[in-house]
């Protein structure tokens, strides 16, 4: 097999081999060379690869049934290029083009095997990993027999000196056992088993264990260890995305030199120094290490709830009429004369059109599935299912409900950490990162889990995915765009300009890739870059534009998002940067509402009395307890007006690994953001000209909210005195407009008036606003 291979260039990687990095003083030159070269010689470069698969005829001395020999080549055009630079006395450019071949060549084997490991394991067999001739592993001799092989079936142009040297010069061979009886490896050439202990492209072992799981990977010299175990898709706390400010990424170093710095240190306990604990954003790899990761978590307490209300129009009905009657007098088809039973003009999907061609005979009972009393989807001789799915995409959480549309019922529940949180516990940190990555990581991570907690939710029911009619996701901007691959550049700076805000539909292949589902996917709108669609859905979910008086709305979290529904009905909306502290992020003690999570808070005969998420031994404090414990040292006078704690420390719980405690910074987190959230409050009932008095109700939304000790909440001044008896709680009310959608009739006409009706108000440049962030920074 011959493969043609697109070239690859790393201009940082080729530069750095040559020993010139960026503060060097002939970066520039150095730079300007690298382009002249590429424009000059590596167009007419014709990387290309063979292999074939052979009975393992004694090559390997293993349990390995098959050999795959490879050939990667850079063809004779580079070998005279470089030859003519050198001839021309040009050293540098030579030297330049030279390396970019080795990066070349090095990077289209790893190509080389990567497709031929998904190959081989669609069949459900492994490889080894690679063996090269010249190595302790194979005589230099064996490039002869490969180079033979591979030209008794394909017709390469290169050669073979009698000293076993390749022309052109740019050729690999080597080759993997391949079985089914054998482990999967993910390393493909490895480094510790090479003598050339001086290649610039020697890279390190790193071995990550998690549970009873262990893998290994090879890392180049330099590599950050945080963006490594991200690359590979380990789940791991990096609150800040990986600036070396929040202190959450921590690992447990088994083996290897790692030395911790000052700045390191502070955000490590004594005990946790002593058991091996690092912050992998602090290190970049420079020997062979192995590490370990906590085990990931469990999603208990994930907000979920809400309430499927009394649906008067719902959108999907099953129709049922008796039968045509069948005539060679008459020529209408089936759809008419359906359609005349039925006394509508209904449009008909393909998918009902085929169905009702499988029906043998058209005069016994005949089953529609209906949409929206327009559309007939299905047609069939027998009852019909039908379900949608409903999403929220949360910045810490992603939920995804299964609904049965004909009878308004939740059937299962899915829902699990955004996997994006690796990359940052807040939106600006995740839009800094998707700017600079062009592989759009954060979009497949959350495809493929959305993806993947569909699959799971239907083979747990044992449904047919074809009975899935409809998907409806909501989730702020950002998460938005993520999901879809938008650029969401222009969310991060002034002033703000989205792309497209509106309702849209789209093929869920389109979407997500694959095929696993043939139905329609509905992004919700929203209204602004910082009032998503789980805002709107939260809206359309508690009806509010037909609640009556005025009525606020707060979804607490990283992003505070406020709206107030005033009596002649418009609604003011804002969004306030409260900064990731309700999710226990920025928190030294602090983590999400998982299992471990103390979740709230007493203080009874100066003793601490809490509760545990999951019953289990205590790990951390998430965002209520926060508050919960912050009240309380407010009311025992431990805690000052001005945030002052007057001890150094207060310890919730302590045992012989773990130190559970509230410091200082904690509380000015805290009251960063509970000053922003309570201030963009008085800025929308002041732009009502209204009072807090006049506030009728308070409606409190997403997870956080559900979890909140609203007398606490007052004591601290994240919510106004005057609204204490007004909160009513919400629940997931974002995932709650999804499945309202899904099941009410044209629900985005309901979406239309709802945006029509919002006016926003842009708080980083409200003086209003600022004013009383200051004030309300008191307790």
């Amino acid at each position: 097999m011959v493969i043609e291979f697109s070239k690859t260039l790393n201009k940082k990687e080729v530069l750095n081999t040559m020993q010139c990095y960026k503060d060097s003083t002939n970066y520039s030159e150095y730079c300007k060379i690298y382009d002249e070269v590429v424009d000059d010689s590596v167009k007419n470069i014709t990387p290309k690869g063979y292999y074939i698969i052979t009975d393992n005829d004694n090559y390997i001395d293993n349990n390995c049934e098959q050999v795959i020999f490879c050939l990667v080549t850079l063809g004779s055009f580079i070998d005279e290029e470089i030859k003519r630079y050198f001839d021309n006395n040009d050293y540098l450019k030579g030297m330049m083009l030279n390396t970019i071949g080795d990066q070349m060549l090095f990077d289209i084997s790893n190509s080389l095997f990567k497709l031929l490991q998904k190959e081989q394991s669609d069949n459900g067999i492994n490889l080894t990993s690679r063996i090269e001739p010249g190595s302790s592993e194979s005589s230099i001799k064996f490039q002869k027999t490969i180079l033979d092989m591979i030209n008794e079936k394909e017709s390469t142009d290169i050669t073979i000196t009698s000293g076993y040297m390749f022309s052109p010069t740019k050729t690999l061979s080597y080759y993997y056992g391949a079985s089914a009886n054998i482990p999967p490896t993910t390393v493909d050439h490895d480094c510790s088993k090479c003598s050339n202990l001086t290649c610039p492209f020697r890279k390190y072992n790193l071995i990550i264990k998690q549970g009873n799981e262990s893998h290994r990977y090879q890392v180049k010299k330099g590599e950050n260890l945080l963006n490594v175990i991200r690359h590979y898709n380990f789940p791991i706390e990096a609150y800040c995305g990986g600036k070396k400010v929040c202190g959450k990424c921590k690992v447990k170093l088994l083996k290897g030199n790692i030395e911790l710095s000052d700045e390191e240190r502070r955000f490590l306990t004594d005990s946790e120094i002593e058991e091996g604990i690092i912050l992998s954003c602090f290190h970049n790899i420079d020997n062979d290490i192995t590490i370990e990761l906590k085990e990931e978590a469990a999603t208990s307490k994930i907000q979920t709830d809400y309430k499927i209300g009394n649906i008067k129009n719902p959108k999907y009905k099953l129709l049922k009429i008796d039968g045509i009657i069948e005539s060679p007098d008459n020529n209408k088809s089936a759809v008419e004369l359906i359609n005349e039973k039925l006394v509508a003009n209904y449009k008909y999907s393909l998918n009902a059109v085929k169905g009702l061609s499988n029906i043998d005979n058209l005069k016994k009972d005949i089953y529609l599935l209906s949409k929206n009393n327009k559309e007939i989807l299905r047609a069939a001789d027998n009852e019909i299912t039908a379900y949608g799915v409903g999403i929220d995409i949360g910045t810490t959480t992603i939920v995804i409900t299964l609904i049965d549309l004909l009878k308004s019922k939740e059937i299962g529940i899915y829902k699990n950490v955004n996997p994006q949180k690796a990359y940052g516990a807040d939106v600006i940190s995740r839009i800094n990162y998707a700017i600079k990555d062009k592989q759009n990581i954060q979009t497949e991570l959350i495809c493929n889990e959305i993806s993947s907690g569909i699959k799971t939710i239907v083979d747990k029911y044992e449904l047919n995915e074809k009975d899935i009619m409809e998907i409806t996701i909501s989730g702020n901007t950002t998460m938005q765009y993520l999901l879809t691959g938008i650029n969401p550049y222009k969310l991060s700076i002034s002033p703000f300009t989205t792309i497209d805000l509106s309702l849209n539909e789209y093929l869920y292949s389109q979407l997500f890739g694959d095929n696993l589902l043939d139905c329609t996917v509905t992004l919700l709108p929203g209204v602004s870059a910082y009032i998503g669609s789980d805002i709107t859905a939260g809206f359309y979910y508690s009806d509010l534009i037909n609640q009556e008086g005025n009525i606020l709305f707060i979804d607490i979290g990283t992003n505070g998002e406020i709206a107030l529904k005033t009596k002649d009905d418009s609604i003011i909306c804002a969004a306030t940067a409260a900064g990731p502290a309700f999710e226990g992020a920025n928190i030294k003690c602090g983590m999400g509402s998982i299992d471990g999570a103390i979740c709230n808070i007493s203080l009874v005969d100066d003793k601490f009395k809490y509760d545990v998420i999951g019953n289990s031994t205590p790990k951390g404090i998430c965002g209520s307890a926060l508050v919960d414990i912050t009240a309380q040292l407010i009311d025992t006078d431990v805690i000052d007006n001005t945030g002052k704690l007057n001890i150094n420390e207060v310890v919730l719980y302590k045992d012989e690994q773990t130190e559970i405690g509230l410091y200082q910074e904690d509380i000015r987190q805290l009251q960063l953001a509970k000053s922003a959230i309570s201030a963009g409050i008085s800025v929308l009932i002041d732009e009502a000209s209204i009072s807090f008095d006049d506030v009728d109700k308070v409606f409190l939304a997403g997870g956080f909210g559900s979890n909140l000790n609203i007398t606490n909440a007052i004591t601290i001044g994240l919510l106004q005195k005057e609204l204490k008896d007004k909160v009513e709680i919400l629940g997931n009310s974002s995932l709650g407009g999804c499945v309202k959608y899904l099941l009410d009739d044209n629900s985005s006409n309901n979406f239309d008036v709802i945006k029509s009706k919002c006016k926003y108000i842009e708080l980083s440049t409200n003086m209003k606003f600022n004013e009383e962030y200051i004030m309300n920074m008191y307790f």
